[in-house]
């Protein structure tokens, strides 16, 4: 044999390993893609839980994981155990009278 033909052989054998290494960098890529979906691919992502979609930036329709009034964003209306569903308690049909 010759030197151009070792040559030739060696050039074909480094062509193969630089296939097989960007063959492989491919596989790699799309096996690790990243997927969005679940709280990422959500606008403002999840509640604390991890599964409720926030309704908006500022998750006023989480629940917290506290019990009772304390739980809640805005407490609870008066008498009741109903959670407010803001400061004024707009919700709360005895609240009109305390919170004008």
């Amino acid at each position: 044999m010759d030197i151009l033909n070792i040559v030739i052989i060696i050039l074909v054998i480094l062509i193969i390993i630089v296939l097989f290494v960007i063959m492989y960098q491919n596989l790699d890529r799309r096996h690790n893609r990243r997927r969005y979906g679940g709280c990422k691919g959500t606008r403002w992502g999840c509640c604390p839980d991890g599964i409720t979609v926030r309704d908006d930036s500022e998750g006023t329709n989480c629940v917290s994981s506290v019990g009772g009034c304390k739980g809640t964003r805005y407490g609870c209306c008066p008498d009741s155990n109903e959670a407010r569903r803001d400061q004024w308690g707009s919700n709360c049909y005895k609240t009109k009278q305390y919170y004008k």
